[in-house]
């Protein structure tokens, strides 16, 4: 700033106020362009570990969630880095990695330096990082299936629209339909229990595929093993997109027809269903709806909000493609 002071004939103060890219302060437009002309021409970068010192806020967001690379969650990271980077914010992903025999980043290294936390559907693995946030007073805001902690959190709602995709599977003619979850789902899942439900509505055996994995080769193996047993099964509700995805892989390879043999969905609503032969139906989750509700609630606590905690549910849809259509 000294150099540019010179370079101008401004001082130093009149620099440092133009160089402000928050535009914090009152400088006349064409001292600004002067300054920052001068700035480019010497090679002038701002030090943004040395901003982030001096302002105490490094403008930075931890997401947590179980897998930072599931196109899920990476789906869920798109949109909230841009509800965040409209308010100059940047979301980074961190925690314990997948299938990595623990490996990862400390809670206490991961949250030291970032202005609030999300995280998405929790799993006790992420008790540390949830922990460590609440001791620090870091804001945090959590969002899933599940609401297990006690902050602000935005829940979506997969019941409703499970419950309608079975029955509309069953209305298509389904009359022995099964399940494909992995290693994650829990008894009080809200599509394990619409599952349930309409199976013993209808007077159907509660079927499982169990999967190794949330992965598309995990979806493949799932049918491969499952139709090689004889299951007699007519009608496949996935857990999510990735595993659909990799279920209708399977049944192609197989040559079972979907949907004339078999009806397939999934759960999510991630583009990939779109895109496949045939559209495979599936429970559309409304990310932009969904991100932007949890970056306001954070914000606000970034803010120093202190109101009580809020609890949103957001509903998901069902969304009927050719893979249920007969």
């Amino acid at each position: 700033m000294a150099d540019i002071a010179r370079e101008t004939g401004l001082t130093l103060g009149t620099v440092s106020r133009a160089l402000n890219s928050e535009g914090k302060y009152a400088i006349a437009p064409e001292t600004r362009e002067r300054v920052m002309a001068t700035a480019a021409r010497l090679g002038y970068r701002p030090n943004l570990i040395g901003r982030a010192l001096a302002a105490g806020t490094a403008s930075l967001i931890l997401l947590i969630s179980p897998d930072p690379f599931a196109p899920y969650y990476v789906e869920l990271s798109r949109h909230l880095s841009i509800h965040a980077a409209q308010d100059g914010f940047t979301f980074v992903s961190g925690g314990t990695l997948p299938q990595g025999g623990g490996v990862g980043i400390p809670a206490n290294d991961w949250l030291y330096g970032v202005d609030g936390m999300v995280v998405c559907d929790y799993l006790p693995h992420q008790e540390a990082y949830i922990a460590e946030a609440l001791r620090l007073k870091i804001p945090l805001v959590g969002l899933g299936v599940r609401h297990p902690f006690p902050t602000d959190y935005v829940k979506v709602d997969l019941y409703a629209a499970a419950k309608d995709l079975l029955e509309h599977m069953v209305e298509a003619g389904s009359r022995h339909l099964a399940i494909m979850s992995g290693p994650g789902i829990e008894p009080g899942d809200p599509r394990w229990t619409a599952f349930q439900e309409v199976t013993a509505k209808h007077g159907m055996p509660a079927t499982q595929l169990p999967a190794a994995n949330q992965s598309r080769a995990s979806g493949r193996n799932a049918v491969v093993d499952g139709f090689a047993a004889k299951a007699p099964i007519d009608g496949l509700f996935c857990e999510n997109d990735i595993l659909a995805v990799g279920a209708y892989r399977g049944l192609v390879d197989l040559g079972i027809s979907v949907p004339d043999q078999v009806l397939l969905a999934g759960c999510d609503g991630l583009e990939d269903t779109l895109y496949q032969a045939m559209p495979i139906t599936t429970i559309a989750q409304p990310f932009d709806r969904m991100c932007e509700t949890a970056w306001k609630m954070l914000r606000n606590r970034i803010e120093g909000n202190q109101d009580p905690h809020r609890l949103v549910e957001i509903s998901a849809s069902l969304l009927a493609r050719a893979s249920t259509s007969r």
